[in-house]
Parts: structure tokens; sequence; C-alpha cells
């Protein structure tokens, strides 16, 4: 018997309407980081995605604030504010503020 990840078993249609969702979320947090929004903005999108998409938006969200941390210039607190959000998806905070699996740093590579 075969194992699929949540994504291989939509059909073409929900498959196309969570990429494209993927695709509205990326973009929201590409704004909010390139204008410094809150943590708790940031959290609340990576939240909103991962509920929409499941793991693969958790892990896309990582890939994609983690590539910012490192590639980006960022003030101090910026650059804090995402760091606390990679921090919840990545389960390297209270169990409260997880965000989704909280495992998500293991993921983004595949994402």
């Amino acid at each position: 018997m075969k194992m699929y990840f949540k994504t291989n078993m939509l059909k073409p249609t929900q498959q196309k309407k969570q990429n494209e969702s993927m695709k509205i979320y990326e973009h929201k947090l590409n704004w909010l980081i390139n204008h410094d929004a809150t943590s708790n903005k940031i959290y609340d999108t990576c939240v909103s995605l991962v509920k929409d998409c499941g793991d693969r938006g958790g892990a896309v969200a990582y890939t994609l604030l983690l590539n910012a941390v490192r590639t980006r210039k960022m003030d101090e607190e910026s650059e804090e504010n995402v760091l606390d959000v990679l921090d919840a998806l990545s389960g390297e905070c209270s169990v409260g503020s997880k965000i989704g699996a909280g495992n998500y740093h293991t993921q983004h590579n595949h994402a």
C-alpha cells in the first residue's frame, strides 16, 4: 500500500487552488517582511497558511522566512520578528506558540 502526502491526495482542481493560495500567502509574507511588520502579523499569516495548505504551507513559510533572514538586509527588530516566527514554525518555542506540526525546519528543502 502506497502512502502519499496530503498534497498528493488532492484532486487536480484542489491542488491548483492550493498552489494559488500559497502564491498569495508568499506574496503577503514578502510584503510583510519588506514593510517591517510585527511578529504577530507574520505569525498570523503563517498560521493561516498552514491551516489552508497544510504541511506544505508550513515548509514554504519556513523556507521563505529563512531565506529572508539570510539574504535581506533588515534592522535588528525586523530580523528578530522573523526569527520569532521561524522558532514557532520549527517548534523551538512554547507549546502554545507552535505553528502546526512545528517541524517545518526538517521539511523546508522539500517545499
